[in-house]
């Protein structure tokens, strides 16, 4: 079965379990605005309020499989892209309405994803041939279109800046260009490496963690390196989140992916000294808007972690896996998705 679990993070508690679905769901997000969950499953995508769990209308949307989802806007927009595919298709599940479906790229090139700007009026997607797709929404009129590197993109995401909008572009070779929007140009320009595997912008668009083997760099927006920490990462992603501040980086520390080390950006030293271990290896670690950190294992636990102490308490779930974490940009709650195997007793 598939279970998803809504938890109060201030009090610690299992606020509601939604049992949505009869067999495993693809994929399960939240609004940031705490109004709704998505989760798919038979390819269909289904909508439920929050946080009673009413409920929307489902609509068909075909094969959902393995699909590409990019997180909700702020202003509670949602853009699905198809595995593999050259179109993307936003949603606003709250009026429960398809806002439009637009052809990106040539048919020979898939996109990998993308990143709305922190007020939602904008939406870029990168592509596997180098180029950067800036939207207007929710009309998705084309806002810019530029050529950002030579190969393949990484990662693409917008910094939590405001004015001007900043967008991160990153690319396998190394390259790469944080973005001023307004000026469809790119305002910077680095090198982080020659195999590089994923990039994260900090909120405040200073600084960039590039991520390249068993090391995490980060560097100023002039291509300086400030610090090279040891990273790891999971069998699913690269483990690593910027502090709300933007003075701290928290990393899976270790080869085994059991250890939380929390590094200060102008010291490069360990923040307090913190380092912590979990019982299981990490499969997602990221800070709260309170500046809190937000940690999921493979023993299906989510760890609420108080800084600078090392204190944590637990939430432990009712399933046998924990696959998705998110939360509201309230931090009053976190959303656990889960898909059991078939025969596995909840």
């Amino acid at each position: 079965g598939s279970d998803i679990n809504l938890f109060n993070t201030r009090h610690g508690i299992l606020e509601r379990a939604l049992r949505p679905a009869s067999q495993m769901f693809e994929y399960c997000c939240v609004d940031p605005l705490g109004e709704y969950v998505l989760y798919a499953w038979a390819g269909r995508s289904y909508f439920r309020r929050l946080p009673g769990g009413e409920p929307l209308r489902s609509t068909l949307l075909g094969d959902l499989a393995e699909v590409p989802v990019i997180s909700p806007s702020g202003s509670g927009m949602l853009a699905l892209i198809p595995p593999e595919s050259y179109r993307v298709r936003l949603w606003d599940p709250v009026k429960e309405v398809l806002l439009g479906e637009k052809v990106v790229c040539d048919e020979k090139v898939a996109l990998i994803g993308g990143s709305f700007s922190v007020d939602g009026s904008l939406l870029a997607l990168g592509d596997t041939a180098g180029f950067v797709h800036i939207f207007n929404v929710p009309s998705l009129t084309p806002h810019s279109l530029v050529k950002g590197h030579e190969t393949g993109l990484v990662a693409c995401q917008f910094a939590e800046t405001k004015f001007p909008p900043q967008l991160l572009t990153a690319s396998e070779d190394g390259s790469v260009t944080i973005w001023n929007v307004a000026k469809k140009s790119g305002q910077y320009n680095l090198q982080c490496g020659s195999a590089l595997e994923y990039a994260v912008i900090s909120p405040n668009a200073l600084f960039v963690a590039a991520f390249e083997g068993d090391k995490c760099r980060v560097f100023d927006k002039k291509g300086a390196c400030k610090f090279s920490f040891p990273a790891y990462h999971s069998e699913a992603s690269c483990i690593a989140s910027f502090s709300p501040d933007s003075r701290m980086i928290a990393l899976c520390g270790s080869e085994d992916c059991r250890t939380i080390s929390i590094w200060n950006i102008t010291s490069g030293q360990l923040q307090h000294g913190w380092i912590s271990n979990v019982e299981e290896p990490l499969l997602m670690l990221s800070f709260l808007p309170t500046g809190d950190l937000v940690s999921a294992d493979e023993s299906h636990t989510i760890r609420l972690w108080t800084l600078p102490k090392k204190s944590s308490h637990a939430l432990v779930t009712r399933t046998s896996s924990v696959d998705q974490v998110q939360y509201t940009t309230d931090a009053k709650h976190v959303i656990v998705g889960s898909s059991a195997q078939p025969g596995c007793e909840e």
